[in-house]
């Protein structure tokens, strides 16, 4: 095995597979209306979830984790203009973190 890619167990990687789903959720609800309370609940779980991939050895994941936290910083002013791209956006770091998951997970299986 690669040194540089660690074993990372299966039920860490199914729990990170939870917290994206979970992130996705407040992600589209986030874009409906910049609502406070789920701007601050989506940034605290893209934060948590980056700190604990790079806890558990998944780097990459981590990276997407806190540019998705990064974007939950606009003030609703800014993100209602980009709502179309933010939504994108979202989108394209959610399915780079899901295949990014999906490659250990097979890594993991293989």
């Amino acid at each position: 095995m690669n040194a540089a890619m660690p074993l990372i167990p299966g039920a860490v990687l199914s729990l990170v597979g939870v917290a994206l789903t979970e992130l996705k959720h407040d992600l589209d609800r986030l874009l409906t209306d910049w609502d406070e309370g789920v701007r601050r609940r989506a940034e605290e779980l893209a934060s948590t979830l980056a700190a604990a991939c790079d806890r558990q050895g998944l780097p990459d994941v981590a990276a997407v984790a806190r540019a998705l936290c990064h974007l939950t910083h606009l003030s609703p002013a800014t993100a209602a203009p980009l709502r179309i791209a933010l939504k994108r956006k979202f989108r394209t770091l959610l399915v780079q973190a899901d295949r990014r998951l999906a490659m250990r997970a097979r890594r993991y299986v293989g």
